[in-house]
């Protein structure tokens, strides 16, 4: 079993990630009971199993306020593009005879 050290979650051998908080989860023997911890197994190119979990973390923490703030620049623009087409819409059309 594998305990998160911060929210203290226990998860089956295989988790890798806390689906709580995130963060990498470690190897916690259970009392009474021996147990032998496994390395990662290694690919073919020599990179553990996990690290592209690892990185995909870091870059959405670093790059996690650009996204946000490009999703609500894009958000208030379709707002306005929306509010444009609806007044627009509501504007009587003036016929000339």
């Amino acid at each position: 079993m594998k305990r998160c050290a911060f929210c203290q979650e226990e998860f089956p051998d295989k988790v890798t990630i806390c689906r709580y908080c995130g963060r990498r989860l470690e190897t916690v023997p259970l009392p009474g009971k021996k147990t032998s911890v496994k390395s990662p197994k290694k690919r073919q190119n020599g990179t553990d199993s996990t690290d592209w979990q690892t990185k995909l973390w870091k870059i959405g923490k670093e790059y996690r306020a650009p996204i946000i703030i490009i999703i609500i620049l894009v958000a208030g623009i379709m707002f306005a593009i929306l509010q444009k087409t609806k007044r627009q819409q509501k504007r009587p059309t003036s016929k000339s005879d």
